[in-house]
C-alpha cells in the first residue's frame, strides 16, 4: 500500500512539474486527486490546474474525472475568494458532467447546483437562477425540484419580482403536496415563510399571515416528528409575522414577535443573526410609531454587529437608520447615514454607474431616492447649488435603476408595484427640476412618471412582427391556454380543489410563456433591440413634432402629494408650473357633476361654478393659446373641453380649443412611428363598423336599438363593411377588424377581475384575446360604449381600461368614453364625426366640431353629460386619404377605365375606317 501511495505521489510531482510523458488511468488520476485535496501548501489549485490539463490532454480520461477535477478547483478557488476562477471551473466541471449524465446523473445535478451557489454567494443573481433551474431540470428528486425553486424565490425577493416571487413558490409547493416526510416538511414550512414575505411585499397582510401560519403548523409537525429545532426557520417565521402585524400597526402583537425571536436566538447561542434579523426590523417598528430614540439605540446596536464588510444588509441597515433619523429632524445625520449606505454597498461603483451589475437592486433604489430627497430638502434650507446638483444627480441614479428591475421583472403585478412606489420619486424630481428651472429634465422625469408599462407593452407588440409565422403561432397558443386558465379560474371558489389545480396549471403555463420569450430574445437580435429599445424622445424632439403638426400646445400634468405640477410646451417655448395640491377635490366633483345629467340639470349654476373652479386651478395659470393642444394628463382622463372660462355662463374650451389626450409624448410619437414601418404598411382595408343591436340574453346587457340605423349611415361615407346583429360575433370581430384601418365599435363595455371587456352579440371580449393577431393596420378605433375609458387605477401608469389595451397594441388613435353614455346623442355625435373626418379635417378638429354641433342644438344638449364623455386618444392627423377618399377613387378609376374603353375603341374605328 505504501508503495502505492509513493507512486502516485511521484506521478503528482511529475504532473505539477510538467513532465509526465504517458496518459495515467482513471484510477491514478482520482487517487491522485483525493491526495491533492489534503495538501495545505499555497500551490494547491496549481497542481490542480495541472491535473486537469493533464486529464484534457488524455484522450483515455472519463469526463467524469475530469469534472470531478473542475469541481475541486471551484471549491477551492471559492475558499481563496477568486472569484473568476471559481466561476469558470464551475461552469466547466457542468459541461464535463452533462457528457456523463446518462451514466451519473446525480454528478451533473450537483454540478448545476454548485455552479448556482456559487453565482448566488457572489452576487450573480440572474446566472445562479438559470443554474438553479438546470438543477430542477437534471434531478428526479421533488425535494430537490422544491429545494430549488425556494433558492430561486430568493434571489427574486432581491431582485423586487414579487410576481415572479409567488409563481416560484406555487410551482415548489406542487412538489411538497401533502408531506409526510421530514425533509419536505420542512422545505413546505419554508416555502410558506417565503409566500408571507411574498404577500408582505405587495402589501396583502391577510394573505401574509395565513401562509406564515400555514409555515408554523408544518415546522410544529416537523419538529413533533424528529424533535430537531431549526432555529433559523423557526425565529424567521415570527419575524416575518412580527412585519405583518407592524404594516397592520399592531404594536404589540409585532413587539411581541420580535422580542420572542430575540429570545429564541440568544438562548440558541445565535446572536450573530440579531442584528439583520431582528434590529433592523425592530428599529422599522419603532420608527414606524414614533419611538424615535429607541429606534437609534436599536440601528446603533445593528450597526455595531454589522460593521468591518460591505454588505446589503450593512446598507440596509444605514438606509432604515437615516429613514429615523430624518423622522427626527436630524436631516444633516440622515444624509450622513445614507452616505455610509452607498459606501457599504458592495460591487457599487459610482464613478462607472455600474448598477447593472448590482443585485439586490429594490434596496439600491430606496438609498438613492431618499439621498437625492435629503439633498433637495438641505439645499432649501442653506441654498448650496451642489446640494441641488447633488440632488439631481441621485435622482438620475435612481431612475436608471428603476430602469433596470423593469426589464428584470416578468409579471404584471410587480411592475405595476414598483411604478406605483416610483411616484416620491418623480415627484421629488420635477420639484428640484422646478428649482433649478431645467426644463430639459423637468420632461424627462415626466414622461418617466407615466405609462412606462404601456410603452413597453407597444414595443413588444412592435418587436413582435419580426417573428417568423411558426413562433407567432407558438406565442399565441401559449397566450390562448393562459387566457383560458385564467377564465377558468373566475368560475371556481378560491379555496376549492379546483380552484387550486387550476392555479397550478397557470402558474406553470406563464412560466413556460416566460421561458419561451426569453428564448426568442436570444435567437431574434432585432426582435430584442425592437423590445429593449430605449430610444427616448426628449424635449426638442415634441417641440419639432408641434412645429410640423401645426399644434399649438402640449400640456403634461403631474398631481403629486404635495403640489401639481404643469408643464406647457410649444414649439419654441417651454414653461414648468407648480400648482397648489387640489386640497377641496375639485377634479372629483367635476366629474362626478359631468357623469351625471340629472344632477347637472337641477344645480346648473352648481357644476358650472366646478367647471369654472378647476378651469381657474389647472388651465388659467398656463395662458394657453388658442387652438389644437395635447393634453397628458397624470393617472387618469378629465374631459377639459367641458372645464368653462366663466362661472356665469357656459364658455366651454371646447370653443377655444381643439383637444386630444396622450398617455406621454413618448408613447403617442412611437405609436405613430410604428405605424411608418415596413411591416405596418402592407396596406388594409378602409372602414369596418360592428354594432350587435341585440344582444345574447346570456351576457345581460342592454340592447342598443338605434346602432345599427347610425352605423349604416356611417357605413355610406366610407367604402367598408358591417358586422350588425348576429353578424357581429366575437370570432367574426376577432378576425376580421385587425385588416380595416378605421373601426367603429357600438357595444357595452365593463371591467373585471381580469381586466376590461366588451361584448359583442354573441360573448364578451377581452384585449388580451385580440392581442393574440398578429398584425394589425387599424389607424382609428372609435369604441362607443359606456366607460371604455375606466378601469384600474395604477398610480404612475394610469387606467387599465380597454382604451389603454387598444392603445397598447399599436393602435394610433381611439375616441374612448369616460362615463356612461345616452346612446341617442352618442349616436349623432359619432356620426358628426365622421361627416367632418370626411372633410378631410384632422381627428381632433372633427370631433370638435361635432361637439360644437351637439351644443348648438340647445336645451339638455348642452350639458357635457350628453358630448363630454367621448374623447380623442392619440394621433390627430386626418384619417389617410384612402379610406376617406375610397368611393370617390373607385368612381374616378371607373371613369377612367371607361374613358380609356371608348378612346381605345375610337382608335380602332379610326384605324378600320382608314
Amino acid at each position: 500500500m505504501k508503495k502505492q501511495q509513493l507512486l502516485i505521489i511521484t506521478f503528482i510531482l511529475f504532473v505539477s512539474n510538467g513532465l509526465f510523458a504517458q496518459c495515467p488511468t482513471d484510477a491514478v488520476l482520482l487517487d491522485s486527486l483525493k491526495i491533492i485535496k489534503t495538501i495545505t501548501t499555497p500551490d494547491k489549485i496549481t497542481r490542480l490546474e495541472n491535473l486537469l490539463s493533464l486529464s484534457q490532454k488524455c484522450a483515455n480520461i472519463q469526463d467524469s474525472i475530469r469534472g470531478k477535477i473542475c469541481n475541486s478547483l471551484s471549491f477551492n478557488a471559492y475558499q481563496k475568494k477568486d472569484e473568476q476562477k471559481t466561476i469558470k471551473y464551475s461552469q466547466l466541471a457542468v459541461k464535463y458532467w452533462e457528457t456523463y449524465a446518462s451514466k451519473k446523473p446525480n454528478g451533473l445535478m450537483y454540478a448545476t447546483y454548485g455552479t448556482a451557489v456559487y453565482h448566488h454567494v457572489l452576487l450573480n443573481y440572474l446566472d445562479a437562477i438559470k443554474y438553479y433551474q438546470l438543477t430542477i431540470a437534471y434531478t428526479k428528486e421533488n425535494y430537490w425540484k422544491g429545494y430549488c425553486l425556494k433558492l430561486i424565490s430568493d434571489l427574486q425577493l432581491e431582485l423586487g419580482d414579487y410576481d415572479g416571487m409567488l409563481s416560484s413558490l406555487d410551482k415548489a409547493l406542487s412538489f411538497v403536496e401533502n408531506p409526510t416526510d421530514q425533509q419536505l416538511l420542512l422545505l413546505a414550512s419554508n416555502i410558506y415563510n417565503s409566500k408571507g414575505i411574498a404577500f408582505m411585499m405587495l402589501h396583502n397582510e391577510k394573505k401574509a399571515i395565513e401562509n406564515l401560519d400555514l409555515a408554523q403548523i408544518l415546522y410544529q409537525k416537523y419538529f413533533n416528528a424528529t424533535h430537531t429545532e431549526d432555529i433559523e426557520l423557526k425565529t424567521n417565521i415570527l419575524i416575518n409575522l412580527g412585519l405583518s402585524y407592524s404594516n397592520l400597526k399592531d404594536l404589540k402583537k409585532s413587539e411581541n414577535y420580535f422580542k420572542t425571536a430575540e429570545r429564541i436566538l440568544v438562548q440558541n447561542n445565535m446572536a450573530a443573526l440579531l442584528p439583520r434579523n431582528i434590529y433592523n426590523n425592530l428599529g422599522i417598528l419603532y420608527t414606524d410609531f414614533h419611538r424615535y430614540k429607541e429606534a437609534n439605540t436599536i440601528f446603533r446596536k445593528g450597526l455595531e454587529g454589522l460593521k468591518g464588510q460591505k454588505s446589503v444588509e450593512l446598507s440596509r441597515m444605514y438606509l432604515n437608520y437615516a429613514i429615523n433619523l430624518k423622522a427626527e429632524n436630524k436631516l444633516d445625520s440622515s444624509i450622513t447615514a445614507l452616505e455610509k449606505a452607498i459606501e457599504a454597498f458592495p460591487l457599487l461603483v459610482l464613478k462607472n454607474q455600474n448598477f447593472n451589475a448590482i443585485r439586490s437592486k429594490r434596496t439600491l433604489f430606496y438609498i438613492f431616492r431618499d439621498y437625492a430627497r435629503n439633498l433637495l430638502q438641505a439645499y432649501q434650507k442653506n441654498h448650496k447649488p451642489e446640494l441641488l446638483n447633488g440632488s439631481l444627480r441621485y435622482f438620475s441614479y435612481a431612475d436608471l435603476v428603476l430602469n433596470l428591475m423593469r426589464q428584470e421583472h416578468q409579471g404584471q403585478e410587480s411592475k405595476s408595484f414598483w411604478r406605483e412606489h416610483s411616484r416620491t420619486l418623480y415627484e421629488s424630481a420635477i420639484e428640484a427640476c422646478h428649482i433649478s428651472n431645467n426644463a430639459t429634465k423637468a420632461f424627462y422625469f415626466l414622461e418617466k412618471s407615466r405609462a412606462m408599462l404601456l410603452l413597453d407593452d407597444l414595443k413588444e407588440n412592435t418587436a413582435r412582427q419580426l417573428l417568423s409565422a411558426t413562433d407567432k403561432e407558438k406565442e399565441k397558443s401559449f397566450q390562448q391556454q393562459i387566457l383560458a386558465l385564467q377564465i377558468q379560474l373566475e368560475n371556481k371558489p378560491e379555496k376549492s380543489v379546483e380552484y387550486q389545480q387550476v392555479s397550478k396549471k397557470l402558474v406553470y403555463m406563464k412560466d413556460a410563456f416566460s421561458v419561451f420569450k426569453k428564448d426568442l430574445e436570444k435567437r431574434y437580435p432585432d426582435y430584442y433591440a425592437a423590445k429593449y429599445n430605449e430610444d427616448f424622445k426628449s424635449l426638442s424632439d415634441i417641440q419639432q413634432w408641434l412645429n410640423k403638426n401645426q399644434l399649438q400646445a402640449f400640456v403634461s400634468y403631474f398631481v403629486g402629494d404635495s403640489a401639481t405640477y404643469a408643464m406647457k410646451i410649444t414649439n419654441s417655448t417651454t414653461l414648468l408650473y407648480k400648482l397648489p395640491r387640489d386640497k377641496y377635490n375639485l377634479t372629483s366633483q367635476f366629474i362626478n357633476y359631468c357623469a351625471d345629467e340629472s344632477g347637472i340639470n337641477k344645480n346648473y349654476a352648481g357644476f358650472l361654478q366646478s367647471a369654472n373652479q378647476l378651469y381657474t386651478y389647472l388651465v388659467a395659470p398656463l395662458a394657453l393659446p388658442e387652438g389644437r393642444i395635447i393634453i397628458s394628463y397624470d393617472d387618469n382622463f378629465l374631459p377639459f373641453e367641458a372645464l368653462s372660462r366663466s362661472s356665469q355662463k357656459a364658455d366651454f374650451l371646447v370653443a377655444h380649443h381643439a383637444i386630444s389626450y396622450a398617455y406621454s409624448a413618448n408613447f403617442l410619437l412611437k405609436s405613430i412611428e410604428n405605424r411608418n414601418k415596413p411591416f405596418f404598411l402592407a396596406g388594409g382595408k378602409s372602414f369596418l363598423g360592428v354594432a350587435p343591436v341585440n344582444f345574447a340574453q346570456s351576457l345581460s346587457v342592454n340592447n342598443l336599438a338605434l346602432s345599427g340605423q347610425s352605423i349604416q349611415k356611417i357605413e355610406q361615407i366610407f367604402n367598408g363593411k358591417l358586422l350588425i346583429k348576429t353578424e357581429a360575433t366575437k370570432e367574426a370581430f376577432i378576425k376580421q377588424f385587425p385588416e380595416y384601418r378605421l373601426v367603429q365599435l357600438y357595444t357595452h363595455a365593463d371591467t373585471t377581475q381580469q381586466g376590461p371587456v366588451f361584448y359583442l352579440q354573441n360573448a364578451p371580449i377581452r384585449v388580451s384575446e385580440i392581442n393574440q393577431n398578429p398584425a394589425i393596420n387599424t389607424e382609428l378605433i372609435v369604441l362607443s360604449a359606456c366607460k371604455t375609458g375606466l378601469g384600474k387605477n395604477i398610480k404612475g401608469e394610469g387606467i387599465f381600461s380597454l382604451s389603454r389595451g387598444f392603445s397598447a397594441l399599436g393602435i394610433p388613435s381611439l375616441i374612448t368614453t369616460l362615463w356612461s353614455v345616452d346612446e341617442k346623442a352618442t349616436c349623432e355625435l359619432t356620426e358628426l364625426f365622421y361627416q367632418y373626418l370626411n372633410e378631410g379635417l384632422t381627428k381632433d378638429v372633427a370631433l370638435q366640431k361635432a361637439k360644437q354641433s351637439i351644443i348648438e342644438r340647445g336645451g339638455r344638449y348642452a350639458f357635457p353629460t350628453l358630448w363630454g364623455s367621448s374623447i380623442l386618444i392619440g394621433d390627430t392627423t386626418p384619417v389617410s386619404n384612402s379610406i376617406v377618399n375610397g368611393w370617390f377613387l373607385l368612381a374616378a378609376c371607373a371613369v377612367m377605365l371607361m374613358t380609356g374603353a371608348l378612346a381605345y375603341f375610337n382608335y380602332k374605328r379610326r384605324r378600320i375606317n382608314h
